[in-house]
């Protein structure tokens, strides 16, 4: 070993002669003590500490019933794989054997599809993108027009929106729909507008006004949100624009919306459920489970954010959709900063294709759409049946 010629840690050591110095005998030199041994001892104290934990965490679940097993996280979530195959039926059960956690901001509870937003609770801020490329089919052919140029909505819906208009085309030939609204900014955001100040005829000066938006023009209730759509028609042989009431061959958007993921925001006969009356002409994307779930069950989107709360991770809602079969459950906000979601994931920590929204008020809606690459991978093929169950072919 090489000699550690670096004194410099070493103590000063001042050498005081005593007066008998010639009896004195020189003080022996000590050999330096050996580094490390502290740290060691803390090192293992550390390692039984950890080893009591793990210990201590696994009597909790097995005093709690709790076999499943928590996986790490080793790939990233996946929100939308269109890619891949749907899977057509799913064993629920076997499904969220195996999880992950996934940690959300508790600002996320104020954002996604399933939030029930308003004036008072607030809006999120809208992924924007225009309208336009919605209003034509595969084949490049115009099938609906938008009211503004400039229109926007939130992208969660163009793809989905684009879908139902090509198959309203197939299916009657009519290419009258127009987009006479989506997204609006808020109130607040929107520039004042004031009359010009004037001279009376006695010469004093009359400051601008405010000019109070006429009542028949406020947005109604969702507009900010940017996952909201107002219909109308353009008919050729008026040269204008007429209202869209949903009779005749219109009674489509109504019967087959929830396939592509939206619904009648505000139905016939529920102006007590969501505070606004019947509005044939508004609709609101809230995805292919959800839509399905309402349908099925005859919901608003007010009732829906009640009855999607019995159904937890443990025991989530299996529901057949045009994109095969999905998976819903609520997780229950922390009151902290973060809140932690389970997820399915398979053996090795790989996520099932998930999207989480908030609900806007106390806690998040999963929704889990298991491809058929995933489900063979924790077997969890299921025999065809689902607690929701819609024909999935529009008509």
């Amino acid at each position: 070993m090489a000699k550690n010629t670096d004194n410099r840690n070493r103590p000063t050591r001042v050498k005081v002669r005593p007066a008998n110095a010639a009896a004195e005998r020189p003080a022996r030199r000590q050999p330096p003590k050996k580094q490390g041994g502290g740290a060691a001892t803390v090192l293992l104290i550390l390692l039984v500490v950890l080893m009591f934990a793990a210990l201590a965490g696994w009597l909790v679940k097995v005093a709690l019933g709790n076999d499943r097993k928590e996986i790490k996280p080793q790939t990233s979530a996946a929100s939308s794989e269109e890619s891949l195959a749907p899977a057509e039926s799913v064993d629920v059960d076997a499904l969220t054997q195996n999880f992950t956690y996934v940690t959300v901001n508790s600002k996320q509870m104020n954002y996604g599809p399933l939030g029930l937003y308003s004036e008072d609770l607030g809006y999120p801020a809208p992924q924007l993108e225009s309208v336009y490329g919605s209003l034509f089919n595969s084949e490049g052919l115009q099938i609906a027009s938008a009211a503004d140029s400039k229109m926007k909505a939130d992208k969660a819906l163009l793809q989905p929106l684009n879908q139902m208009l090509s198959d309203f085309y197939d299916k009657t030939g009519l290419r009258t729909i127009m987009l006479t609204q989506a997204y609006t900014a808020p109130q607040a955001e929107k520039e004042p507008q004031y009359t010009e100040g004037y001279y009376d005829d006695y010469g004093n000066w009359v400051e601008p006004q405010l000019i109070e938006q006429p009542a028949d023009e406020k947005t109604c209730a969702d507009h900010e949100d940017g996952l909201e759509i107002d219909l109308g028609l353009y008919l050729d042989d008026i040269g204008g624009v007429t209202a869209f009431d949903g009779s005749g061959d219109y009674a489509w958007f109504a019967e087959n919306a929830y396939k592509y993921g939206f619904v009648l925001r505000y139905p016939e006969g529920a102006d007590k459920q969501t505070g606004y009356a019947y509005n044939a002409a508004h609709f609101r994307y809230v995805g292919r489970a959800a839509a399905a779930v309402m349908q099925e069950q005859g919901l608003t989107f007010e009732e829906f954010q009640e009855y999607i709360k019995s159904y937890s991770f443990d025991s989530p809602l299996s529901v057949q959709t045009s994109a095969g079969c999905q998976v819903l459950y609520y997780i229950a906000d922390s009151g902290m900063e973060t809140t932690d979601v389970q997820i399915p994931a398979d053996g090795e920590g790989n996520e099932c294709p998930y999207i989480i929204s908030g609900n806007n008020s106390d806690g998040y809606i999963v929704t889990v759409a298991p491809t058929e690459e995933f489900v063979l991978s924790v077997g969890a093929q299921g025999d065809g049946s689902s607690e929701i169950s819609n024909d999935t072919n529009a008509e």
